[in-house]
């Protein structure tokens, strides 16, 4: 049982890596005794019956009695596999010239008994999911022959029992986000797909079979946005060998909520509410009636300008004792200790000491929040992914001042043409705002990172950007607009940016060039071949196919409307690789067309679409079929040793038979071979 202890080892030691297994053995000489009895092949225990001869291993394999020592009978047996899940037994096996034997495959209550050719074949027993001993025994009652064994083949998979799928982990923390959040999960089981639920049922591989409401993301990982409140759970589902393995179920809660806007402030308005904001990182309250601690951080949303995120994590900042008081969303007050801590400490009712703080701007908006009592200063620390209060001579580089946020006081404005939006030409934008506008000194605004635009303020709330001369184009054009600076608004007074740095507006330039058209397509136009399956076109420029399930070519024998169904690919015919750029194929779905006679591609207009969404030019093409595979099929020794089989598209096919084929075209041996 070794081996059984080295796979069960490896499958738990690399999971997702390996769980459907092959075992083969070669035979050879010494692998048996004279008199029969327990064997090792391959790490595996066999029992073997006795012989009265073993000769050598040759082409045919291991060979067992001759014609002076005939076996009348020979069995292989063993209960290595009875734990696993057997799919298929494949021996290869022969007896010499004009023997008469068989041989029976067992396994469980599976089995089949095959008459044997004097050449080396391979006998396979398809299982169906069968469990037991196997027994493989051969027979030769009436001639006096030698019997060759070469090899066995075993493809067996794991119970599910005896599967460890790993339990999915969620990466997204469980919490209250604003308006939405994409939930991440992932298992460490890489080749398996994750099925998860978000109404509170249990995921299941059945329930998705069954069109439940169990979801699929395919992979390891998995992404799934919800805007509405929900537990989600999720199982790691692993598909192999026709057999189902799943994980324990993980499951998280997470709570939306609508989102308020936070706007960027360079001063403080008494009785306001204001987020506490570092990179992208937004403070939160601290949990509930806790004493002291850190501020905690989540992802704040940047947009337009803002950042979104739930009023929970605002701030009222109050004029009081020649500085300001600061109570978190439940309440409770935001003081220091002359203790020495770095540490916020909280409470329902505002102390004595220690809960005044000094708020100031620096140019570049940062706020330093000052504590009047311990004189530490509140910053964000990259390492802890936590807001703490430390003195100027303790911070570190891993520290950074915040920046005070206005809630809910989002000012707006209007961008002229909207961005996204297909124009003829394109000249200037403009940007409007009711509450007032103006560009800060440092504002640069250029067109594809080529040409700096102009900016000028045509009155308190218009700015007009613009190039000195309009940009056209005969073809499809995309613009971008590029800003590096700061807009700003003015709503109460204060001068909020609209933070538009490294962000960009697009727009489509539309032009009057033709679309693309069809340079060339083998086989060409009214071409003979002797059958169809590929067909390669070249365009003038990059072509894809229309999204459109609509429109579809029609490939049919003239005079008939039995359509044969083909589908788009970029593959190469022989599946080396893509095709180029401005090349694209359609492919006979399922077996190339070899029967004679004139066939008809029709390609609609729309098919294909080229880079700029323009629709590809309708077109149909001809073809003759002439070939005598049908009729005249040269005759191929399909009893030789070893079958040479190629695809009409130069794939070697591994096949011992020509009735393990599809019906088709194939090239055995040399010779041109039509399957029927």
């Amino acid at each position: 049982m070794k081996k059984f202890l080295l796979s069960l080892f490896s499958l738990f030691a690399l999971v997702g890596i390996v769980n459907a297994e092959t075992y083969t053995h070669e035979f050879a000489k010494d692998d048996f005794a004279l008199t029969g009895g327990n064997t090792t092949l391959g790490d595996y225990a066999w029992t073997s019956t006795g012989v009265a001869l073993l000769g050598d291993v040759n082409a045919k394999g291991l060979q067992i009695g001759d014609k002076d020592n005939p076996v009348r009978t020979f069995t292989l047996t063993t209960s290595a596999f009875d734990k696993f899940i057997i799919n298929s037994i494949t021996v290869n096996t022969s007896t010499a010239a004009n023997a008469v034997a068989t041989m029976k495959i067992a396994v469980g209550s599976t089995d089949e008994t095959f008459t044997l050719k004097s050449s080396a074949t391979d006998y396979t027993l398809t299982c169906d999911k069968a469990t037991g001993n196997i027994v493989i025994s051969w027979e030769q009652p009436e001639t006096n022959k030698a019997l060759y064994v070469k090899s066995i083949k075993i493809d067996y998979a794991l119970p599910a029992s005896m599967v460890e799928v790993a339990t999915p982990v969620f990466k997204t923390p469980e919490g209250i986000y604003p308006d939405e959040v994409t939930v991440e999960a992932e298992t460490a089981t890489s080749n398996a797909g994750l099925y998860y639920t978000i109404d509170g049922s249990e995921p299941s591989y059945e329930d998705y079979q069954a069109g439940g409401s169990t979801m699929r993301s395919g992979y390891y990982v998995m992404y799934k946005k919800i805007t509405s409140s929900a537990t989600v759970k999720v199982i790691a589902v692993l598909e192999d060998g026709g057999q189902i393995y799943s994980s324990s179920v993980a499951e998280a809660t997470y709570v939306i909520e609508p989102s308020v806007a936070y706007v960027l402030a360079d001063k403080v308005i008494s009785g306001k509410s204001y987020g506490i904001i570092a990179g992208d990182t937004i403070a939160v309250s601290a949990t509930e009636n806790a004493e002291s601690g850190s501020l905690k951080a989540v992802k704040a949303t940047k947009g337009n300008g803002c950042y979104k995120s739930i009023d929970d994590n605002a701030f009222t900042v109050t004029e009081a004792n020649g500085g300001y008081t600061i109570q978190d969303s439940y309440g409770s007050y935001l003081y220091m200790k002359n203790d020495g801590s770095n540490k916020f400490y909280f409470a329902d009712e505002q102390p004595a000491s220690g809960a005044v703080w000094s708020i100031s701007f620096d140019n570049n908006m940062y706020a330093t929040v000052k504590n009047t009592l311990s004189s530490k200063v509140v910053y964000y620390s990259i390492e802890n992914a936590a807001f703490v209060c430390y003195s100027a001579t303790e911070a570190t580089e891993s520290m950074i001042l915040p920046k005070l946020y206005l809630m809910g006081q989002f000012p707006e404005y209007t961008i002229t043409p909207a961005a996204g939006e297909e124009v003829e030409t394109f000249q200037k934008i403009t940007i409007t705002s009711p509450t007032g506008i103006k560009a800060t000194d440092n504002l640069v605004v250029n067109y594809n990172y080529q040409k700096d635009m102009t900016v000028v303020k045509v009155d308190d709330n218009t700015l007009e950007i613009s190039l000195d001369t309009p940009v056209t184009t005969k073809d499809n054009m995309t613009v971008f607009i590029y800003f590096n600076g700061s807009i700003l608004l003015d709503p109460n007074g204060i001068n909020v940016p609209m933070d538009i740095a490294k962000n960009r507006i697009m727009y489509t330039i539309t032009g009057e060039a033709p679309p693309a058209t069809i340079v060339s397509v083998t086989p060409s136009n009214n071409s003979k071949v002797e059958s169809l399956s590929y067909f390669l076109f070249a365009f003038t420029k990059i072509c894809v196919k229309n999204d459109d399930a609509t429109i579809v070519p029609l490939l049919y024998k003239e005079g008939t409307t039995d359509y044969i169904a083909v589908e788009f690919t970029t593959d190469k015919e022989d599946g080396s690789g893509k095709v180029k750029m401005d090349e694209a194929a359609i492919k006979v779905s399922e077996k190339a067309v070899i029967e004679n006679g004139t066939y008809i591609l029709e390609i609609p207009k729309g098919y294909f679409i080229d880079s700029n969404g323009r629709e590809v030019a309708a077109t149909t093409l001809k073809y003759t079929v002439e070939n005598d595979f049908a009729t005249a099929v040269e005759s191929v020794d399909t009893e030789k040793e070893f079958l040479v089989v190629y695809s009409v598209s130069g794939t070697r096919m591994n096949v011992a038979s020509l009735n393990n084929l599809p019906k088709g075209l194939y090239i055995v041996n040399g010779v041109k071979t039509f399957v029927k």
